[in-house]
């Protein structure tokens, strides 16, 4: 299970129902030489579950050695919605 989905389902579980901004960190492993912790953008799967749960929400990404904030819908355009 990835962080992003702990994340959001523990605020969901605490009634917390507007996430606002979420970022993605990747925490070097014990054999790794590189040690920093960096922002990484979501994988496609936690993409599609931000957009269906907290759609209105900013995802904090990489971007050329800084980092910015964009839309979740910016991470996934065209999405499918299904229609009720």
């Amino acid at each position: 299970m990835s962080g992003e989905a702990i994340a959001v389902g523990q605020a969901m579980s605490a009634g917390d129902a507007e996430i606002e901004t979420i970022v993605s960190v990747r925490h070097p492993r014990p054999r790794e030489t590189y040690r920093e912790i960096q922002i990484v953008s979501p994988c496609g799967i936690c993409r599609e579950m931000l957009a269906d749960f907290a759609p209105n929400c900013t995802v904090i990404v990489p971007d050329n050695g800084h980092v910015a904030r964009v839309p979740v819908t910016a991470l996934l355009p065209n999405k499918y919605v299904r229609k009720t």
